[in-house]
């Protein structure tokens, strides 16, 4: 009976040692999972973050692009009937109008942390899907579509600027405005006979329509941005929980 009692105990602490071995084991990849989910978190707010402020900048961009946008617009509406325009006797004012109407912006989207995340195969940082898709979606798809508007509006207005060359000539100065170089304007006097190209309104029109196409586009992009910018700042708050 002493024998057996004294194997008993013997087999129960080694049942004991061994649950506290297992015990260990388990608490460590506990330990090590919460280490590497910690980490992930970490890193897909510092990404998040980052986003945000390039969202944040190209709320900057999108206003100063869509204002120009509208000028142009408000520039192509008066040149169309100068005419009828009391101020049409006055050289600079009608300089300033044609100024207005084709000078253009260069279009650099705030995309660097996007880009980044992208070109390294890291985008699966972000673990929401539905954000992730949302975010593919403006800085890919939309961006995409807008660079095309916005290089097909270039197209029509180099086309249009040919044929002005009957009413005024266009001389580059060396002062530049932000991204855009100022431009002199000389009258092909007199005032009254323009427009004298033949094709004036056809380039016109295929020009100031892509202009307004090019303005609604940025503002549809200006409330993605907003709401995208929501979405981000939400799911930084819940990560942040």
């Amino acid at each position: 009976m002493p024998i057996l009692t004294s194997q008993s105990k013997s087999i129960r602490w080694l049942f004991a040692e061994l649950s506290v071995v297992i015990l260990g084991i388990l608490i460590a990849f506990q330990v090590e999972e919460w280490r590497s989910e910690s980490i992930d978190r970490d890193e897909e707010l510092a990404a998040l973050g980052a986003i945000l402020l390039d969202l944040e900048n190209e709320v900057s961009l999108l206003n100063t692009f869509l204002e120009s946008a509208e000028r142009q617009v408000s520039a192509l509406s008066l040149m169309v009937d100068l005419g009828s325009n009391a101020k049409s006797n006055d050289d600079e004012w009608v300089a300033n109008i044609y100024r207005e109407a084709v000078l253009t912006r260069l279009w650099q989207p705030a995309s660097t942390t996007y880009e980044g995340l992208r070109s390294s195969g890291n985008l699966n940082l972000l673990t929401d899907p539905e954000l992730l898709s949302s975010i593919i979606r403006y800085y890919d798809a939309n961006n995409t579509s807008l660079n095309i508007l916005i290089n097909d509006m270039r197209d029509a207005r180099d086309s249009f600027l040919l044929v002005l060359g009957r009413d005024i000539h266009f001389l580059a100065t060396d002062e530049f405005s932000n991204d855009t170089a100022s431009l002199k304007v000389n009258i092909v006097p007199p005032i009254e006979n323009m427009p004298r190209h033949p094709e004036f309104y056809a380039h016109y029109g295929s020009y100031a329509y892509r202009v307004s196409v090019l303005r609604i586009r940025l503002e549809g992009k200006l409330d993605f941005n907003s709401r995208l910018h929501d979405d981000v700042r939400k799911r930084i708050q819940l990560l942040s929980n």
